[in-house]
């Protein structure tokens, strides 16, 4: 059992659950932005509907951001 959501439970999420659509593109950065985890898919989430680029959350080496690392801590 996986704890990331898989790329049809994210569209299902987003365009159900959440009643937001993204291009191909936009999805795309999402999923290799969050990598399918729930808290980085809530931080997206806040970001697009602020009106902000979909956030980059983890580095190339998948360090977590200070954003994540402050959510996170505060949770």
């Amino acid at each position: 059992m996986s704890l990331r959501f898989s790329r049809r439970e994210t569209e299902k999420l987003l365009s159900e659950r959440w009643l937001l659509q993204l291009d191909q593109s936009g999805f795309d950065k999402l999923q290799k932005s969050t990598e399918g985890w729930a808290a980085g898919l809530v931080l997206a989430e806040d970001q697009i509907r602020a009106g902000h680029e979909i956030p980059e959350l983890f580095s190339a080496k998948r360090q977590v951001r200070q954003k994540v690392y402050e959510y996170l801590a505060d949770e």
